[in-house]
């Protein structure tokens, strides 16, 4: 799921662990110093695992807009992926 400063993957898997959240901010997201602070913004992910089932698994890919974007804005866009994940429990 594609929103303007995040791209959202999903996989529900069939397992009993625990959710799983992976980040990835590449070069074209900006220098080190800004890929690592989009980085920490990200982690407004953690207030959304209450929300997935236990095997689920999400990877958010930040988009080069994401550096200029809130945490508030942020975590806006990444609500809204989980909103529209499916049921079936795979998503581009």
């Amino acid at each position: 799921m594609t929103q303007p400063d995040i791209v959202v993957h999903f996989l529900r898997g069939d397992g009993e662990t625990a959710p799983h959240v992976g980040l990835v901010v590449g070069k074209p997201v900006g220098s080190a110093v800004e890929r690592h602070r989009v980085a920490r913004r990200l982690h407004v992910a953690r207030t959304i695992l209450g929300e997935l089932e236990q095997s689920d698994r999400l990877v958010i890919r930040a988009l080069p807009g994401s550096r200029t974007a809130s945490s508030a804005r942020l975590e806006q866009e990444l609500r809204r992926c989980v909103r529209r994940m499916p049921a079936a429990g795979i998503a581009p």
